[in-house]
């Protein structure tokens, strides 16, 4: 979010500045700037100078300075400026000369990113080296170079304005150091204390120390100032600042985004957090003293969800801390009474419940639907093979049938080894007849013939007379007694 946005100091703009001695404001063929520190009328330095915007800003969670700079002068230039952030105040400062660049020696409790261009001053000044120093100072502390790295001197001098930019980012601990390329840092400071810790609070002044040598002096100055803040990397989108029943689960999304608050893509939010295992998150409990640990899961949309179940019977107010590798990583962290466990409504149902019985009933919609299409699949194909299915059934009937039929042999043919021995004795006659024998040897096939013969006429004879007497019994008449002939009375000879 940009604060100051200042391409000139003249007009209204000179109110949100205290310009301290031997600085001032210069409008020019240049546009209007910030002259730091000069060469006197005597052709010398040897001072120091800064200006401070009036109003604390909250920077403690990050911020982005861009600004051009200049140095030019007739010969030699020193020293240099810095960057400045800090809490101790914006006026009665007298900061000294040379590597301490107007503010080491004059404040407390700041955050300085200093442009060195004659670190090579002693025992001899040349000022033919340069550097970018990071330096610190706690409240009734001492001062501290952080670190520092060698950058071109050749930069410097001349009429036009150089570009350099300043970035604080607290989730990241970092601080980094651009000249011209806004795209690649020439120096990147690891593990800066958090300055909310090193000022004692959010808000701090920022502004610029210059300082100049007396046999080095330099013209420096400053303009196109613009500085942004950077609030967190991400923040709470859902679930604060609502009661919830205890025995339930609680679910927060944490949504990562730029320094205005506009969601990052999922490569960008990667870049800032690389993996939810670095992520912590827990709830407080204010009156209970309990500490929840909560389960993060990565949406793979840039998109963070954090869980925690409330423990049943408890009512308290709850705060949450989330950080990042040990860091701060939301705005306004730890976020205090974020939620609030309140005891279960007895009329009605819960929420949670609510939730859980549409959970049900739709799976039971889902499970009925499902089992209503196999029935009338299971239907349609009854139908198309109704033809085949009673065919089976009247085969099934058949079986069933069968299995009941006992096969017997007929009485009338006598029992197996009476056929048996009849099929041998006929297998025998059938042997003679082939011979050329009589079918009986106690026959001949006349007599035979003849005999035969004999006996139709008797069946004919008997079968008139079987005619007459049921013509009688029709008539009323009398019943004719017949004399039955043995059939011995027509005896047979021997051949």
């Amino acid at each position: 979010v940009n604060i100051f946005n200042l391409d000139s100091f003249d007009g209204g703009n000179a109110d949100l500045v205290d310009v301290i001695f031997r600085a001032r404001i210069v409008s020019d063929a240049s546009g209007s700037y910030v002259r730091m520190v000069e060469t006197d009328e005597f052709g010398g330095g040897g001072v120091s100078a800064s200006f401070w915007f009036k109003e604390r800003q909250r920077l403690g969670d990050g911020f982005v300075a861009t600004f051009k700079f200049r140095m030019q002068g007739s010969g030699k230039l020193s020293d240099g400026f810095a960057f400045v952030a800090q809490n101790d105040r914006t006026t009665n400062i007298h900061g000294g000369g040379g590597p301490n660049l107007g503010f080491k020696s004059g404040l407390e409790k700041y955050i300085a990113v200093g442009f060195d261009f004659c670190t090579d001053r002693a025992p001899i000044i040349v000022c033919d080296e340069a550097a970018v120093v990071v330096a610190s100072q706690a409240e009734q502390g001492t001062a501290q170079d952080l670190g520092s790295q060698s950058i071109d001197a050749s930069i410097v001098g001349g009429a036009l304005f150089k570009q350099a930019r300043v970035a604080y980012a607290a989730n990241t601990a970092q601080i980094r150091v651009y000249i011209e390329d806004m795209a690649t840092p020439v120096y990147v400071q690891e593990n800066v204390t958090d300055l909310r810790d090193l000022w004692g609070d959010e808000f701090a002044y920022f502004g610029f120390t210059a300082s100049n040598l007396n046999d080095a002096p330099s013209d420096i100055d400053i303009k196109d100032f613009r500085i942004d803040q950077l609030k967190s990397g991400a923040r709470i989108v859902s679930g604060l600042n609502r009661p919830y029943e205890f025995g339930t689960r609680v679910a927060l999304t944490l949504l990562v985004v730029d320094s205005c608050n506009v969601p990052l893509s999922l490569q960008e939010s990667k870049n800032i957090i690389s993996s939810a295992d670095n992520i912590t998150a827990t709830l407080s409990g204010r009156e209970t003293d309990l500490v929840l640990i909560g389960n993060i899961v990565d949406t793979n949309l840039g998109r963070y969800l954090i869980e925690f179940d409330l423990p049943s019977g408890i009512l308290d107010s709850w705060t949450l801390e989330i950080k990042y590798n040990g860091d701060i990583l939301v705005q306004d962290n730890p976020i205090v009474g974020a939620i609030v466990s309140i005891q279960p409504s007895n009329d009605g149902l819960s929420q949670q419940t609510i939730i859980i019985l549409c959970s049900v009933i739709a799976l039971l919609v889902l499970a009925v639907a499902y089992w209503l299409r196999r029935l009338y699949r299971y239907k349609k194909k009854l139908d198309e093979n109704k033809d085949n299915i009673e065919a089976g059934e009247v085969l099934e009937k058949i079986t069933e049938i069968e299995k009941e039929i006992t096969y017997k042999m007929n009485p009338l043919l006598g029992t197996l080894e009476e056929m048996e021995e009849r099929l041998a004795l006929n297998k025998a006659v059938l042997a003679k007849f082939e011979d050329g024998q009589g079918i009986d040897s106690q026959y001949t096939i006349a007599q035979l013939a003849e005999q035969n013969e004999l006996l139709k006429q008797e069946v004919n004879k008997l079968k008139q007379e079987e005619q007459e007497k049921e013509a009688l019994k029709g008539s009323g008449g009398f019943k004719m007694k017949g004399k039955k002939k043995n059939i011995t009375d027509f005896g047979q000879e021997s051949a």
